[in-house]
């Protein structure tokens, strides 16, 4: 058995790949004295990528191209007016798009339930009544 392992065993610490002393636990594997050592020495997983909350496609189901468009810009912080401007339409033909209209055409808070829970939460900030 190699001198550092002797060590080990005997001391039952050893460095960490940040260089911190930890204690080690010690015990018999085949017989033989061995040292366990916990996740603790392993190379770290490198992290996932964070998915963009706005690219994922759950928040677009059943909405056409220029609604999805209009709720991606919502969804990154934009305001209604600016949409409206950059459209060329008027701020109130956007709450239609979201709300639907007075000829039964439900807009967008019929089709997707991300885009309802977007506007109730909008509604309760405001203040206003649902």
């Amino acid at each position: 058995m190699e001198q550092t392992s002797i060590e080990l065993l005997r001391f039952r610490r050893c460095r960490d790949l940040h260089g911190n002393a930890v204690g080690v636990t010690v015990g018999r594997r085949n017989g033989k004295p061995a040292a366990f050592l916990t996740a603790r020495f392993e190379d770290p997983a490198p992290a996932p990528e964070p998915q963009e909350s706005e690219d994922n496609p759950k928040y677009y189901v059943n909405l056409n191209p220029l609604e999805r468009e209009t709720f991606r810009r919502i969804l990154k912080g934009q305001s209604i007016a600016s949409i409206a401007q950059e459209d060329g339409v008027k701020r109130s033909a956007i709450y239609a798009r979201i709300c639907g209209n007075s000829k039964g055409q439900g807009g967008m808070i019929a089709k997707n339930f991300w885009v309802l829970l977007w506007w109730h939460c909008r509604q309760n900030i405001q203040g206003k009544s649902l």
